[in-house]
């Protein structure tokens, strides 16, 4: 069975404040650089 993720622009927005939701969280540096001036710019 193959499953597949679909979200609009809201929903992915959602989806990375829930991934990013702390700065001491773990996560890859570039993927967090490239995240933030979405999380941050658009709510």
């Amino acid at each position: 069975m193959i499953r597949l993720l679909r979200y609009a622009a809201r929903e992915s927005l959602d989806l990375l404040h829930w991934m990013y939701y702390a700065p001491d969280v773990p996560s890859l540096a570039r993927k967090r650089a490239k995240a933030e001036p979405f999380m941050f710019g658009m709510r």
